[in-house]
């Protein structure tokens, strides 16, 4: 029997991909071309192209420093954004009173107001 000999094959070599540097043109460009495509994504579920977000109401000056010596500002203003705090009708003094008896927790400052 002949002694088997397998054929030669040719080596492909594996280079690793190349991770560009903060130097090259093309990590400069990979940043711009993941923002372009994250903007080009449609929304998922909602309403789509509508601010149904009411803006950020105006503190009265008094209600305004009261909250900040209390520390409640961004509680008060996350309160007073809210569709039910605008449709209640009540005044900014009376929500941030609700939000120190509630020792600055909004939805139990909420459900005092509201009633619910």
């Amino acid at each position: 029997m002949k002694n088997y000999v397998p054929p030669v094959q040719e080596k492909v070599e594996t280079t690793p991909k190349k991770i560009p540097t903060k130097n090259t043109e093309k990590a400069k460009k990979t940043p711009a071309k993941a923002a372009e495509k994250s903007n080009k994504k449609a929304p998922k579920g909602g309403k789509s192209g509508k601010n149904t977000e009411p803006p950020a109401p105006a503190l009265e000056a008094a209600v305004a420093t009261k909250a900040e010596k209390a520390g409640m500002t961004s509680a008060l203003l996350q309160l007073l954004c809210r569709q039910d705090m605008i449709d209640s009708g009540k005044s900014q003094s009376d929500i941030l009173d609700a939000l120190e008896k509630s020792d600055g927790l909004i939805h139990p400052a909420r459900r005092a107001l509201l009633g619910a």
